[in-house]
């Protein structure tokens, strides 16, 4: 069988904890169901239901009890969580009968890296969710996978910016302003069904689909930045006061040509 296109599968994972993960593909989950597409949302992390405001699937011991237990949020979408060593060879299998059959499927996986091998069979683009937070951003470069494009959840407040992310990690960036109401339409239960007007208005999907596999930004002259070396090489502790503001300055700098 033809390998899926990254249109028809995503994986999100995040190098912590907190970074917007979860909300990144159950936001993407909705965008495609209300674009009515038939769309899977795989959870292996045990959050994406109530996110989405409806009840936790009940447990499942195979891929196939999952389906079954799946969840419907909203219309032409459906959540499925399972365990991350359940995704088997018929996993993957049942999964390209799907997406054959039109479906998208998004893969929620967090900060479980192991599991991300097990989607290779269906060649998915794989997104890395992230904040421009200094911590963060130093696990993102250490995390063991190679990410096609990075999702930043954009603060005002950060001494770091996009491009500061997408000069560290080598990588394209989409970025997506924080905003309060999306904390709140969780709260509300009402994420599957109204979505913020900063994501409702954002072309998010076509963005992403739009990245070439695995594209690489130009960093010529990259590594001339002391700062960003010892960050890429973890070789410096996390900077205070100033020195946030100079490693900022510094990624900015060494990226004009």
């Amino acid at each position: 069988m033809t390998a899926p296109s990254a249109r028809q599968v995503t994986v999100c994972a995040s190098a912590k904890g907190g970074q917007g993960c979860t909300t990144i593909a159950a936001v993407l989950a909705v965008l495609a169901a209300h674009n009515n597409q038939p769309t899977l949302l795989l959870d292996t992390r045990g959050d994406a239901a109530p996110t989405l405001g409806v009840s936790d699937p009940a447990p499942a011991g195979t891929f196939a009890e999952a389906m079954a237990n799946a969840v419907e949020p909203c219309r032409h979408l459906r959540v499925a969580t399972i365990a991350g060593d359940q995704i088997d060879s018929d996993a993957t299998s049942e999964l390209e009968r799907l997406i054959a059959a039109g479906h998208r499927v998004i893969v929620d996986t967090g900060t479980d890296h192991d599991v991300l091998h097990r989607f290779d069979p269906l060649s998915p683009q794989r997104l890395l969710v992230t904040r421009p937070c200094y911590v963060a951003l130093r696990r993102a470069i250490g995390v063991p996978f190679v990410p096609d494009h990075v999702v930043v959840i954009s603060e005002h407040q950060r001494c770091l910016k996009e491009r500061d992310v997408s000069l560290a990690l080598a990588l394209p960036v989409t970025s997506l302003p924080y905003d309060a109401a999306i904390a709140r339409a969780i709260d509300a239960g009402l994420r599957a069904a109204r979505l913020p007007r900063c994501l409702a208005n954002r072309s998010l999907n076509s963005s992403l689909s739009n990245q070439p596999s695995r594209t690489r930004v130009d960093v010529h002259g990259f590594e001339a930045a002391g700062d960003v070396t010892a960050l890429r090489t973890g070789a410096v502790g996390r900077p205070t006061g100033g020195r946030v503001s100079s490693l900022g300055g510094q990624l900015r700098r060494c990226g004009t040509h």
